[in-house]
């Protein structure tokens, strides 16, 4: 799988957009990826089911995110560089103020390859 660095700066132009564009009506989703492509695309969906949409490219920033904004669900990559979408969710989920926001993991882990993780 071909996956491209996403660059924070970019990121963090987008989520100011994404911020500024949403409505008290529409749910709100955290996406956590390394990966542009996966980024671009599952945002393209969410957005067209009329969903607000927030970007991260790593755990680091998906937490410093939630130090500002509540969304409805985070989605939420399994394996990235630094801080792995495992410890990310075992940091969202000691939060108090965050723990009963559903985390949904994106992986292309097989079973074995997780297997040796956990």
């Amino acid at each position: 799988m071909n996956r491209s660095p996403v660059k924070s700066d970019r990121a963090s132009r987008q989520l100011t957009v994404a911020a500024t564009q949403a409505t008290a009506t529409r749910p709100c989703v955290l996406i956590v990826d390394d990966s542009a492509d996966t980024l671009k695309v599952v945002r393209a969906v969410l957005e067209q089911a009329e969903y607000d949409v927030c970007l991260a490219p790593d755990g680091e920033s998906a937490l410093e995110r939630l130090s500002w904004i509540t969304p409805d669900a985070i989605l939420l990559d399994a394996v990235m560089p630094g801080l792995s979408g495992f410890e990310t969710c075992r940091r969202i989920k000691a939060d108090a103020g965050l723990a009963q926001i559903p985390v949904i993991f994106m992986t292309g882990l097989s079973e074995t390859e997780h297997a040796s993780t956990t």
